[in-house]
């Protein structure tokens, strides 16, 4: 039997429309919150392979081999969260085994009574993720899977909510603690300013966007800290990407030393690639499915990397430059070589070197700017080595921090932003 595509439509669009919220039930919720101390210390994250509407796909679930939890049925009789008593299923795929840790019982309790199940936007997969790791992320929703090239001709302006958090997971840091600043005797001319972190992306017409893009452990995290001076991103030393899923850090921010007034900014900071719990391809897939969701234009594109840069690293940094064409947008690039802070100048130099060989980056491109003041220009590398080790004096960082800031937040004459397509990245 062939794909209903209507069928899926009209079940589906009635769950893309209102707010992105799981729809938490009160009385489900204290049932289900009491099973969990019922679970065994050992889960699997699994899946079976199955059809949805005809259209081939896969529903996850979590199981300690004597209860199952799992986002809607295979059969999709039932669209809430379930939790009950059940044995291994038949013909099942492990695709992870994980403890039962603090964590995971903390991301329990957030989404046990959830009803709003959506194929596109509130998966099995990604519920089961979410519970596993932290990572609200569907493989099934990102590039050329059957489940998703059925679903996108028909999300819309919906498309933009796939693989972002629902409003009962989503972080809102202003809210929770004003951001600590990091260095309050560092005078920068640019202003930059902290407004708030959140999932979701509301571009404003005249905002300046830019994306950090890089490998798990590089310090994308540290970076964005460092482009605020404050500490609005998490940082943890582990193999394992501390961003889960794309966070949107907004502020405003003079865009010139001449410029008195501010321009709106947002910085979006990327799950790590060749994070150790999701694929590789799936990662690269998120990402760009994001930016062609939700940023029309597109000003700096920001590479982090450090110490030995991997072989999938590297190809999955150049898949990126590639899709968004540097070898036209030069400009619209910088390359940090990060952690640099124990290479003495010439290992530093040398680190930048080998980053941009492997990478094919110009290393001498550049821009000159002319500091307030001064007769004097100075040259804005666009490639450049860095380094912020945690509770380190200004004096050891600030002539660091003076170069990602001019690096990041100013542009050459020349540069002109990347708009952004469901297909291509061209000029405006």
């Amino acid at each position: 039997m062939g794909a209903d595509h209507s069928q899926m439509d009209r079940a589906e669009r009635r769950h893309w429309e209102g707010s992105h919220t799981l729809n938490i039930d009160t009385n489900l919720k204290s049932k289900q919150c009491f099973l969990i101390s019922k679970l065994q210390s050992s889960l699997k994250l699994c899946f079976l392979d199955i059809c949805y509407y005809g259209i081939p796909s896969r529903h996850f679930y979590i199981t300690d081999g004597s209860y199952c939890i799992e986002f809607g049925d295979a059969a999709l009789t039932d669209r809430s969260f379930r939790f009950y008593a059940s044995g291994p299923k038949t013909d099942e795929v492990v695709v992870r085994d994980f403890a039962l840790t603090d964590d995971v019982k903390r991301r329990l309790l957030q989404v046990c009574g959830a009803r709003n199940f959506s194929l596109a936007l509130r998966n099995s997969e990604q519920m089961a993720k979410y519970i596993q790791c932290g990572s609200w992320i569907s493989g099934e929703m990102v590039g050329s899977t059957p489940l998703c090239a059925a679903v996108r001709p028909s999300l819309d302006r919906h498309h933009s909510k796939v693989n972002t958090p629902p409003d009962e997971l989503q972080v809102k840091c202003d809210l929770l603690f004003p951001a600590a600043t990091i260095y309050p005797e560092f005078k920068n001319s640019l202003s930059v300013e902290f407004i708030r972190r959140t999932s979701t992306l509301n571009p404003h017409p005249k905002a300046v966007n830019m994306v950090i893009l890089g490998p798990t452990g590089s310090g994308k995290s540290s970076i964005v800290n460092m482009l605020f001076n404050k500490k609005v991103a998490l940082v943890k030393a582990s193999p394992k990407s501390v961003t889960k899923h794309m966070d949107i850090y907004t502020g405003r921010y003079r865009p010139s030393t001449q410029e008195t007034s501010t321009v709106p900014l947002n910085v979006i900071d990327s799950v790590g690639f060749c994070d150790s719990e999701i694929d590789p391809q799936q990662v690269v897939d998120i990402v760009k499915e994001f930016i062609k969701a939700n940023v029309m234009n597109l000003h700096k594109v920001i590479i982090v990397c450090s110490n030995r840069i991997e072989a999938a690293q590297a190809q999955a940094i150049k898949s990126f430059m590639t899709w968004l064409k540097y070898d036209r947008h030069q400009p619209n690039f910088v390359f940090l070589y990060n952690k640099a802070e124990t290479l003495d100048d010439a290992e530093r130099e040398e680190a930048v070197s080998q980053m941009c060989d492997l990478l094919g980056v110009n290393y001498g491109f550049n821009a000159v700017w002319l500091a307030p003041g001064s007769s004097e220009q100075t040259s804005i590398r666009y490639a450049l080595p860095v380094g912020f080790p945690p509770r380190a004096p200004l004096a050891q960082v600030e002539a660091d921090l003076e170069l990602l800031h001019r690096a990041v937040f100013l542009f050459r004459s020349d540069t002109q932003c990347l708009r952004v397509d469901a297909t291509e990245c061209a000029i405006l």
